[in-house]
C-alpha cells in the first residue's frame, strides 16, 4: 500500500518536470534558431567577401602572374568550402527544429583542377 502513496506523488513529480521542459523547450528553440541566425549573417558576410576578392585587380588582369592568380583563387575556393561546410551544418540544424531557412544556396567550390598549372 506504501508503494501506491508514494506512486502518487512520483506521478505527479513527473508531471510537473515534463510541463516544465515543455515550457522552456521553445524558449531553447528561439534561442538556439536566434544563434543560427547571426551564423547565417557572418556566412554571408565572409561569402561576400570572397567574391570581392574574387574581382581583384590581379584575377582580372591578363599580364598578371598565372601561378600567383592559380594560388589566390585556391586560396579563395579553400575560403568557400569552409563557409560551405558551415552552411549545410546550419542547415541541418535549421530542419531539425523546423526553423526558417535562410542561406547561401548559390555556393559551390571550384573543381581542384581549375587551379592547377599547366
Amino acid at each position: 500500500m506504501e508503494n501506491i502513496q508514494t506512486l502518487n506523488s512520483d506521478f505527479n513529480a513527473m508531471k510537473e518536470a515534463v510541463e516544465a521542459v515543455e515550457t522552456t523547450k521553445d524558449e531553447y528553440v528561439t534561442s538556439f534558431s536566434q544563434q543560427l541566425e547571426a551564423e547565417v549573417e557572418v556566412i554571408n558576410k565572409e561569402a561576400k567577401a570572397i567574391r570581392n576578392a574574387a574581382q581583384v585587380e590581379m584575377v582580372l588582369d591578363i599580364n598578371a602572374d598565372q601561378e600567383e592568380v592559380l594560388a589566390f583563387c585556391s586560396g579563395l575556393n579553400d575560403q568557400l568550402t569552409v563557409q560551405i561546410e558551415g552552411s549545410k551544418r546550419i542547415a541541418k540544424f535549421q530542419k531539425l527544429f523546423k526553423v526558417r531557412e535562410a542561406l547561401v544556396k548559390h555556393m559551390k567550390p571550384l573543381p581542384r583542377a581549375l587551379f592547377e598549372s599547366t
